[in-house]
């Protein structure tokens, strides 16, 4: 702005000037609230959009209640309303006793696996013989029975002499939520540990701050997922347009992937390579006798 006006002195306010407008600004928009221009904030995207979705609730004190305390609380909040209210079978966390009471009071039926590398962490900082930290990684990933699980346990208390130690038992105490023998039959869709969840919040920390009100936290989450959002559309080179289907005032298009990203490629949407194409001789079953005959050649 000094540039354009010529000079700091033909700006004709401050920088302190302009922080404090900036404030002002940022005052006059929560006015009523931060929380309540949040969900202001929100219920209009979800008029704009119709694939938004905009739910909250209030405490006794009519205070913004769950949809911003945690952040766990906006994904299950996102799993019941939207995924036609079926709740999560499976819930991953770490070994958060307040969050392990909660999940049972909500989720009586979902399974709740503490995430394996933090039993791993635990286990390190509690266990310094290192045979028995192998026996603690094998209990929590290898394929075996609930049996050979609680005869491999009562041996190991026996052996390492285990008996008086209240971190032994407490853990013994959490098997079902950490021991693969007990865990082995859930589906889990691969998820054992919670690092995807912790490589998001990596990711949004650094959009968010604590001066931030709760306005400014909805915005610059979602700038983030703009920014995400940004990227998936450059790889939209690397596929091949497939459909496109209208629901209510939303076009979904439907893409494919093709071929490997990075690489220029001539195509024509063909799904394989005619044999009419191919030598015989690069075929794997080249060495087959019934592509060979009296008078048959290569061609």
């Amino acid at each position: 702005m000094a540039g354009q006006a010529g000079g700091y002195s033909l700006m004709g306010f401050t920088k302190k000037d302009a922080y404090n407008y900036i404030e002002k600004t940022k005052r006059e928009k929560i006015v009523d609230g931060d929380g309540n221009a949040a969900i202001i904030y929100l219920e209009k995207k979800a008029v704009s959009d119709l694939m938004c979705m905009a739910r909250y609730s209030l405490t006794d004190n009519n205070m913004l209640g769950t949809c911003f305390r945690l952040t766990v609380g906006a994904g299950l909040i996102t799993n019941t309303l939207v995924m036609c209210n079926k709740k999560p079978l499976v819930i991953v966390t770490d070994g958060c006793d307040s969050m392990r009471a909660a999940i049972k009071a909500m989720f009586s039926e979902a399974t709740h696996r503490l995430c394996a590398w933090h039993v791993e962490k635990n286990v390190t900082s509690n266990v310094k013989d290192e045979g028995l930290r192998q026996l603690f990684t094998r209990w929590l990933y290898s394929n075996m029975e609930i049996e050979e699980f609680e005869a491999g346990w009562d041996a190991a208390v026996e052996e390492y002499r285990l008996h008086d130690s209240f971190w032994v038992k407490e853990t013994y105490d959490k098997r079902r939520m950490w021991a693969n023998a007990y865990l082995k039959d859930k589906f889990c869709v691969g998820f054992c540990t919670t690092f995807r969840c912790e490589e998001i919040n990596a990711n949004v920390k650094k959009f968010l701050n604590l001066r931030h009100n709760i306005l400014e936290l909805v915005q610059n989450v979602e700038l983030m997922l703009i920014l995400d959002v940004r990227r998936e559309i450059k790889g939209v080179d690397t596929v091949n347009f497939a459909a496109k289907v209208r629901q209510s005032m939303i076009m979904v298009y439907t893409f494919k992937e093709y071929g490997i990203p990075g690489r220029q490629l001539m195509h024509e949407h063909a799904m394989e390579i005619l044999s009419r194409l191919v030598l015989k001789r690069w075929r794997k079953d080249a060495k087959s006798l019934d592509n060979y005959s009296e008078g048959r050649v290569d061609e």
